[in-house]
């Protein structure tokens, strides 16, 4: 049975040039390690945020779409004046933003959130 070849000793100058080079690539992974963790909590962010506005989209979605339906049930053949009580032709208001222009949720009048909260809730409505 034969030994397996003893490997010569390296001169200084390549045993040098070689610890300098696995410093280098020490410090070189430990930059992309870093690099790759900033991305890493990045993307758990973004994928928070997008989830968040799927869930905001949704929640807008639903109650657009019961506005829609109190909107349809109100007053079928009747204007949409009529239907919502506007208050544009008895001179109390500037016409736009009813008599205070307060209260009006995130978008005023018309597809607003419910008035006077800016949420989803009941106060200050539409009365169902």
């Amino acid at each position: 049975m034969t030994t397996p070849p003893i490997s010569t000793p390296l001169p200084p100058s390549v045993e040098k040039a070689y610890y300098r080079k696995c410093i280098e690539l020490k410090r070189r992974l430990n930059e992309v390690e870093e690099a790759n963790d900033a991305a890493r909590v990045r993307r758990l962010r973004l994928d928070r945020a997008i989830l968040k506005m799927r869930l905001e989209r949704a929640f807008l979605l639903e109650q657009l779409g019961r506005r829609m339906e109190v909107v349809e049930a109100d007053g079928e053949g009747h204007g949409e004046r009529e239907r919502r009580g506007d208050r544009r032709g008895d001179g109390r208001g500037d016409g736009v933003h009813g008599v205070t222009g307060e209260g009006e949720g995130v978008g005023g009048r018309n597809g607003s959130l419910d008035q006077g909260t800016g949420v989803g809730g009941e106060e200050g409505g539409q009365g169902r």
